[in-house]
This record gives structure tokens, C-alpha cells and sequence, in this order.
């Protein structure tokens, strides 16, 4: 199984605390809490130059996770890495995403929802539990919600969508 994270700048400042199906991970990276929670190792970090700045301490101890570095405004080639990256039984984590390298990765799973070589198990993204804390000041609580309905919300529609049309004539 493989986790593609989607990474901005922010930077690291401390852990929070991530809860995933109940049970509590602490991590300065939302990823991280994702992959030990699903016992993940094969890691694929998706960001800017100044994303892999703000966590090279992690990738430092961290050999398993690999950092696809991407200008930050080369809309094509963060779809294109996406489409290559993504593989069997792969977990996207969408929480800490730079601008809109979260929604092309979404992009390039939904082209790839009907590749059986190539599919996403699930989608997730951290929501902070009391909206008054201030992650970049303080040590937050998150939880992680499955997004993976709404892909197959989207495969459904354009099912139906297809067989409207077939169907006109």
C-alpha cells in the first residue's frame, strides 16, 4: 500500500494529536499519523522546493518517504506526477496540501478510478476538532475524515450520466 500526501509550506512547529477510527497519533505531520496508523512505509510526498525545506528533519530520518519536488505553479506536471505516483491500493491525505496540488492529485485519482492497477483505497483529510486553536501557535486536535464516498459519488454520476446518454438516441 502507498500514501501520497500532498505538502505546502508551512513548516513544523510541533506534534498534534491526529485520531484516526478512534485511537490517538501524535505527529508534526498529518501524513505521518496516516501512514502509522494503516502501518504505511512507502511514502510519496508531493510539494514545492520550500515544502521539502520545511520538512527536510523529517525526510532526514525518514528514508522510506520520497519527495516529488514541483514548481509550484506547473499545474501539468503535479496532475502528471500524481498519475504516476498513484498505484494499487493507494491513501491519498489531502490536509496539508499546497494550493492546488491537493485538488490535482484528486483529479488524477478520479482519471484513474477505473485502472485496476492503479486506484485509491481511500481519501483523507485532517479536520481540526475545536476551530478556536491555532495550528501554527499551538498543538492541535484533528480528525481524519474518509473523502473516498465522493470519488465513488463522481464514478456513479458519470455512469449515469454515460447510460442518459446512450440511451437518447
Amino acid at each position: 500500500m502507498r500514501l501520497i500526501a500532498t505538502m505546502g509550506a508551512s513548516g513544523i512547529s510541533q506534534k498534534h494529536q491526529y485520531i484516526f477510527n478512534g485511537n490517538n497519533y501524535n505527529s508534526e505531520l498529518s501524513f505521518l499519523a496516516l501512514a502509522e496508523a494503516n502501518n504505511i512505509t512507502d511514502i510519496v510526498v508531493i510539494g514545492t522546493e520550500k515544502s521539502k525545506e520545511s520538512i527536510q528533519t523529517i525526510l532526514n530520518v525518514n528514508p522510506n518517504i520520497e519527495m516529488v519536488v514541483i514548481e509550484s505553479d506547473n499545474v501539468e506536471d503535479v496532475f502528471q506526477k500524481s498519475l504516476e505516483y498513484i498505484s494499487k491500493d493507494t491513501i491519498l491525505d489531502l490536509t496539508q496540501g499546497y494550493r492546488h496540488y491537493p485538488m490535482l492529485t484528486l483529479l488524477a485519482s478520479i482519471f484513474l478510478q477505473n485502472n485496476a492497477s492503479k486506484n485509491i483505497k481511500d481519501i483523507f483529510y485532517a479536520q481540526i476538532v475545536n476551530e478556536n486553536c491555532q495550528a501554527y501557535k499551538e498543538s492541535c486536535e484533528y480528525r481524519f475524515t474518509s473523502l473516498i464516498k465522493y470519488l465513488d459519488i463522481a464514478n456513479m454520476a458519470r455512469i449515469i450520466n454515460t447510460f442518459n446518454k446512450s440511451h437518447q438516441n
